[in-house]
This record gives C-alpha cells, sequence and structure tokens, in this order.
C-alpha cells in the first residue's frame, strides 16, 4: 500500500483489487479504501502457487464527499464460514465499500462484497469462506469499512470488485 498526493484535493471515495495468474492457488483477502489510497491485499493459499501472479489495485477518486463517513463491523470470530452486514442509517447512502479477512495467511478468502438496499436502506454485505477443510483455526471478517455521504448528493454507488 501506498499513499500518493491525488491532484486537485481529490480523496479516494471507492475501488477494487484483482488478483491476474497464480493458477488459482491466490486468495484476495483485503480491499477497502483510505482517504488518499486503496488498501488491498492478496497470499498465495496453502498449496503456493508456482506460477508468477500480480495484484492490482483501483481507486476512484473524487471531490471530497459532504457528510462522509467510515463506518466499520466485526464478524464473530469462530471456524467456519461467515459473513457480516453493516447497514447505513437514515439518510446516508453507500458510494465505497471494503473488507479484511484476519489472520490473513491465504487460507481464508473473501468470496462476496455486495452493496444492496431493503425497505429504503442501504448495505454492504460481506462473506468469507474457508480455502482448505483442514483449517481449524479461528478468523474473522475484519473492518468492512464503507464510505457514506448525504442522500441527495451522491456521487457514486460501488459494485462488487
Amino acid at each position: 500500500m501506498g499513499d500518493r498526493v491525488l491532484p486537485g484535493g481529490k480523496k479516494v471515495i471507492g475501488g477494487g483489487a484483482e488478483v491476474s495468474g497464480g493458477g488459482g492457488e491466490v486468495l484476495l483477502t483485503g480491499m477497502y479504501p483510505l482517504n488518499t489510497a486503496v488498501y488491498a491485499d492478496a497470499h498465495e493459499d496453502q498449496w503456493s502457487s508456482t506460477t508468477m501472479w500480480s495484484l492490482k489495485v483501483h481507486a476512484i477518486c473524487a471531490d471530497p464527499l459532504p457528510g462522509r463517513e467510515y463506518v466499520s463491523e466485526r464478524s464473530i470470530t469462530a471456524r467456519f464460514d461467515k459473513g457480516t452486514t453493516v447497514v447505513c442509517p437514515a439518510g446516508k447512502s453507500v458510494v465505497g465499500s471494503g473488507v479484511l479477512v484476519y489472520p490473513n495467511g491465504g487460507l481464508v478468502s473473501i468470496q462476496t462484497l455486495n452493496p444492496g438496499s431493503y425497505n429504503g436502506s442501504e448495505f454492504v454485505a460481506v462473506r468469507g469462506a474457508v480455502d482448505d477443510p483442514a483449517y481449524i483455526d479461528s478468523w474473522r471478517i475484519d473492518g468492512v469499512r464503507h464510505l457514506r455521504q448525504d442522500v441527495g448528493r451522491r456521487v457514486a454507488a460501488m459494485s462488487r470488485p
């Protein structure tokens, strides 16, 4: 991860990440926007890849959003597949989202990162899954982060990276 100076006072409002190569042996284990950068993390799984792979990170930049706030939620810490949902309070909407699996040594992967709405409330739902059925340690989806701004001034909506 690296911070860079964004032109004209722009801020990161969303992003995405993708793994290329790796022969199916590389798991995306984290991606979330920060103020001036997008953090992303990937790990080789327990079988380790013998092929080259790379991680590409995307940032969506815009003028600072009025009413922006970061919100996070944690899943329970346990051994089984799990997820969590963060719901926006009234008057706010999702403009970016992210997720981090902890611990993230390549044995648990991000399965979904989905924004949505229900009964007028917007939310972000995430889910992770164990890559190796023999994995017995506890883990959690940690630091689900999403950016929100006042409804009516919406700039962008994130979709699944």
